[in-house]
């Protein structure tokens, strides 16, 4: 008998939401990234690693990696974040991405910090064959207590190459708000948004948040809701100006 279970179409369903989750944006988000640590000296290391190849009537390939090292030295940081993502159907990529991004920081007081970064990026489905950028600036401290608020300015080059040979050098402000509001015990909110509008035109800019909802069921067990938010008024060719994300899950702390 014929096998008339539809493999082709929920194997592109589940591709499909795998890659509005796993999606990298054009603006990488570090803010969820930080550790915090209570040492004036300390490492935090991080790193996943997974592959899958399947082939029935449709040959799908899979692979990510992802690497995260911070290292604080009394009031120093040094963060280094790694990740490639790429997924293949039907000799078609669905998504082919990845970046490197270095950081280091400057503790000052317990308000001011100095930061000094830099980046390589690419991302096929949205165009942008590299990306290299680098800057440096201030990052304030302004909540106390329980929340967790911090503003940050600063100047930044950016070297971008698109797909179709086009190539765009240019100077950007980088702004961001990140905020960690606890609402009780069991529920927190995670929430970063970034603006980098052209030094000489401030029509020209990306405007990039993410909101997460962090729900806790057990001590280790919780409940996610996160969405996301992209706009870019000079979006390469092909590609729109807004885009959003939505998407629930769950999450265990081992």
């Amino acid at each position: 008998m014929k096998n008339t279970f539809p493999i082709k179409p929920i194997a592109f369903s589940i591709l499909i939401l795998f890659i509005s989750i796993n999606a990298i944006g054009q603006i990488v988000n570090i803010e969820d990234k930080r550790s915090t640590f209570t040492d004036s000296i300390g490492w935090f290391e991080t790193g996943e690693l997974s592959g899958q190849w399947k082939k029935n009537k449709t040959e799908i390939f899979n692979a990510r990696a992802g690497f995260q090292v911070e290292f604080q030295y009394k009031k120093r940081i040094l963060l280094s974040i790694s990740k490639i993502n790429f997924a293949r159907a039907d000799n078609k990529n669905f998504i082919n991405e990845g970046f490197q991004h270095l950081r280091y920081t400057r503790l000052i007081n317990k308000r001011f910090s100095y930061e000094a970064f830099g980046q390589a990026q690419y991302n096929e489905q949205l165009s942008l064959k590299l990306r290299i950028l680098f800057g440096t600036g201030m990052r304030l401290n302004i909540c106390r207590e329980k929340s967790k608020c911090n503003l940050g300015l600063s100047l930044m080059y950016e070297y971008d190459e698109e797909t179709e040979d086009i190539t765009h050098k240019d100077f950007r402000l980088n702004s961001y708000f990140s905020a960690t509001i606890p609402f009780s015990d069991k529920v927190k909110l995670y929430s970063t948004s970034y603006y980098q509008p052209l030094i000489n035109n401030f029509n020209d800019f990306r405007l990039s948040s993410q909101s997460k909802l962090v729900m806790a069921i057990t001590k280790k067990l919780s409940a996610t809701i996160t969405f996301s938010i992209l706009y870019d008024s000079r979006a390469p060719e092909n590609s729109p100006e807004l885009s959003e994300d939505l998407y629930g899950g769950i999450r265990y702390k081992f």
